[in-house]
């Protein structure tokens, strides 16, 4: 009896050391393999064949069973393909490639990565169709191909995902509507989409299962039909950027009730009806709003001008006023406590160079287009704006006399003015002379930023000095396992 259970715990031992060298075979030959596929890479990324897998770059173990857990090679200027042999690293969560230049497709051997929790193949050039076999990796959470030329349409498998948190597939070439499905994933929570040719449209109840939705960014599509009412269920959003689509009817009023919004785009879209909901006042954390090129009409809500946290107001290029008893910007409403960075309303010219002479310390920038918005304001506050016109026309006179001297000595100079209606002329003509040399009436357009996404930095959880735990109880079990072997001879 003593002899059998003396064989079976050498047996255990024997076959726990044959698993964990193949285990560590399986997983050199795979990152070899990948690092063959690779045709061009600098000098310091260098994988020795005679150290341990744990100790190449980027590689990451797990201490139980010596595993490689994370492969980290994101930025590191590579060239070539993945190859299908890095399906072999069953054991990997987190897999990041980005920054590279690495192209193809992605092989479906990638499939086999059950215990996936990370995958990052953004900016790099693969090509081809988003793989169906995404949705079969069930721990995925976080999920990156941004900046590939991926084509076809997104597909619906992602569903089947039912941890996935972060979804970024921004500036590919995915075209037709996104699955509906994604819309009732309750554990997504930043969701970009944006650069792309999708069209279709969102779901009316599209965020009746989102609750956990931080940021929704699709812009620069061509998704149509109205925005749903029920935005505001999206109760946790902090950015929404709908703008450079086909969206159509009024901006909801609904908006105003997504407290936590930050940043709000919503410009470039030619489809919208009537003007600015004045619910958007009621967002009491908001910094960046963007409605420009949107087909707007009627008031700007005075409400607007009362956030105090914004630091960003773009409305330009719509058929917008302000009403009567608002305050011109650098008076009562813009000096009570808002953080405004930059202003940029369709409000002339002359408006800008006098906005420009305000003097408020937390002005950093102001902007503007061209023509569109009007001022109602008092006779009082006209009188102060032609008597600015007219130190304004003096400092244009100036330049011209010295720009007269500097390059044409024989331009005659130009008369002083004879009042301040006159001033006002001259300036409004020499003013449009030079926006239409420096092409300054229409501005590029500006895309939405994009906020950055999260550092992935995770596959380090295992140290170094795990990895020399890890050696250390191999040598352990090594050392046992002599001593088990003289004893079992002894007693033969």
């Amino acid at each position: 009896m003593e002899n059998f259970i003396f064989s079976f715990a050498l047996s255990i031992i024997l076959l726990n050391s044959f698993t964990l060298s193949l285990n560590s075979t399986t997983d050199k030959y795979a990152l070899t393999s990948f690092k063959n596929s690779i045709t061009s890479y600098p000098y310091a990324f260098n994988w020795p064949q005679n150290t341990s897998v744990c100790d190449w770059i980027g590689v990451s173990c797990g201490l139980k069973h010596g595993r490689v857990t994370a492969l980290n090679l994101s930025g590191y200027g590579l060239v070539g393909t993945v190859a299908p042999h890095l399906g072999n690293l069953t054991f990997l969560r987190y897999l990041d490639t980005s920054s590279n230049s690495f192209a193809g497709i992605l092989p479906f051997e990638l499939s086999k990565l059950r215990r996936l929790k990370v995958m990052n193949m953004g900016m790099n050039s693969f090509t081809g169709e988003i793989p169906t076999w995404f949705g079969s990796l069930p721990q995925l959470e976080e999920l990156y191909l941004f900046n590939n030329t991926f084509v076809g349409t997104i597909p619906s498998s992602l569903v089947n995902n039912s941890m996935l948190e972060i979804l970024h597939l921004y500036r590919n070439q995915l075209s037709e509507s996104i699955p509906h499905g994604i819309f009732y994933m309750s554990s997504l929570r930043d969701v970009r989409i944006r650069n792309n040719s999708l069209s279709g449209w969102l779901p009316n109840d599209m965020c009746n299962n989102m609750p956990n939705i931080k940021a929704l960014v699709l812009s620069h599509n061509q998704i149509g039909g109205q925005i749903p009412p029920n935005i505001w269920k999206c109760k946790r959003l902090e950015t929404l950027s709908l703008s450079y689509n086909n969206f159509n009817g009024n901006i909801p009023r609904e908006i105003g009730r997504l407290r936590v919004l930050r940043e709000l785009y919503l410009g470039y879209v030619n489809g919208f009806q009537g003007g600015i909901p004045i619910e958007i006042g009621n967002l009491s954390r908001l910094e960046i709003l963007h409605i420009d090129h949107a087909s707007l009409t009627g008031d700007i809500p005075s409400s607007i001008f009362n956030i105090s946290s914004l630091r960003v107001l773009s409305l330009v290029y719509n058929n917008l006023s302000v009403v009567d008893g608002i305050s011109p910007p650098g008076t009562s409403n813009l000096s009570s406590g808002i953080a405004l960075r930059r202003l940029s309303l369709t409000i002339g010219a002359f408006i800008l160079e006098l906005m420009a002479e305000v003097n408020l310390p937390s002005w950093s920038e102001i902007s503007q287009a061209s023509e569109g918005l009007q001022w109602n304001s008092t006779a009082a506050t006209w009188e102060n704006i032609l008597a600015r016109l007219a130190r304004l026309e003096t400092r244009l006179v100036e330049h011209e006399r010295r720009v007269a001297v500097t390059h044409s000595p024989l331009r005659p100079e130009p008369d002083p003015p004879d009042h301040v209606l006159a001033s006002l002329g001259r300036l409004e003509a020499r003013l449009d002379a030079s926006e239409r040399r420096a092409a300054f009436a229409q501005p590029p357009p500006r895309p939405d930023p994009d906020p950055p996404y999260a550092d992935w930095q995770r596959g380090g959880e295992e140290s170094g000095r795990q990895r020399a735990v890890l050696t250390a109880a191999t040598a352990v079990q090594l050392i046992c396992f002599v001593l088990l072997t003289d004893i079992f001879c002894v007693i033969n």
